[in-house]
C-alpha cells in the first residue's frame, strides 16, 4: 500500500506536525536572529558563552535547517498541491473543503512530513 512507503512513528510524525505550524514563527525568528547584535562591553560575564557570535551562528543553521527542510518537501510534493498542502499546516483555520480528495489530501500530508523528516535525517 501507498501509505506504507510514507509511515512514519508517531512521536516523529509529532514533531514534523509541529515543525511544519511553526513555520511562521521560524521565519520571523531568523529574520531576528540575522538583524541582531552582540552588545560587547569589554567586562567578563561567567554565565555566557565564552563565544557569541558561534552561539548565533548556530541557532541561525539551526533555524534555517528547518526551513529548508520544509522548503525541500514542499517541493517534493506534486506541483498543483504544493500550497494547499503547505498552508494547512502553515496557515491557522485553513480549510481544505472542495480544493482536493480526502484521501489524495491525507497522503501528500503525509508525505510532506516524511519528505521534512528525512530532509532532517530523523528516520
Amino acid at each position: 500500500m501507498l501509505t506504507q512507503k510514507f509511515y512514519l512513528p508517531h512521536n516523529i510524525k509529532m514533531q514534523m506536525r509541529y515543525l511544519a505550524k511553526d513555520f511562521n514563527r521560524l521565519s520571523e525568528k531568523l529574520d531576528e536572529l540575522l538583524e541582531e547584535t552582540a552588545r560587547p562591553d569589554g567586562q567578563p560575564t561567567g554565565n555566557r558563552r565564552s563565544d557569541p557570535v558561534c552561539g548565533k551562528v548556530l541557532a541561525r543553521e539551526k533555524v534555517r535547517t528547518k526551513l529548508a527542510a520544509m522548503a525541500w518537501a514542499k517541493q517534493q510534493l506534486p506541483e498543483p498541491y504544493r500550497e494547499v498542502v503547505f498552508c494547512s499546516y502553515a496557515v491557522t483555520n485553513f480549510e481544505v473543503d472542495d480544493i482536493i480528495d480526502r484521501k489524495i489530501f491525507k497522503l501528500l500530508r503525509q508525505m510532506y512530513l516524511y519528505k521534512m523528516a528525512k530532509y532532517l535525517n530523523e528516520i
